[in-house]
């Protein structure tokens, strides 16, 4: 049977890094019946080791799947006409990977799951640009970004928008 998610700010919009908290949203969640909790790509940059096992290890003990939701900056645009925005996007993509992976190293294994805006449209938008030209730079960044994640065991979850 496939989990039952809840993203960790369903319980206020803040988008903050503070463990204590994070911990009382996952016993939150698990206690009122979810077992997959969506975080922010901060935890994965911005915890040292021992904050992210803490993190996993109250995970571990609610019975709670994580995954970490994503986005691009706006020099990180993959639909952008900028070569040097794209890289620098596939290269977040790529850290992304990484960084997912050593949590799920830390946490015993199995697969790990990076979702959200991860196009960059989000932040700029697609108006009075040309859809078809970004179409193929997204595309292009996506599958060059996506062969390391594959290495990992990682899987990338896109929100269309």
């Amino acid at each position: 049977m496939g989990r039952i998610g809840i993203t960790f700010n369903y319980w206020g919009n803040d988008w903050m890094e503070d463990i204590e908290e994070y911990e009382r949203r996952m016993a939150r969640a698990a206690a009122i019946g979810f077992d997959l909790m969506s975080f922010s790509q901060d935890v994965l940059f911005l915890y040292t080791p021992e904050q992210k096992k803490r993190f996993l290890g109250t995970a571990a003990k609610h019975g709670i799947r994580i995954n970490y939701m994503a986005g691009l900056g706006p020099k990180q645009d993959i639909n952008s006409d900028s070569e040097e925005d794209r890289r620098r996007g596939v290269a977040h993509l790529r850290a992304l990977a990484e960084k997912a992976s050593e949590m799920q190293q830390i946490a015993g294994g199995g697969g790990a799951d990076v979702g959200g805006a991860i196009t960059g449209v989000m932040r700029q938008g697609l108006d009075g640009r040309d859809k078809q030209r970004c179409w193929v730079h997204a595309a292009a960044a996506m599958r060059e970004a996506m062969k390391t994640a594959e290495d990992l065991g990682v899987t990338f979850h896109l929100e269309v928008s």
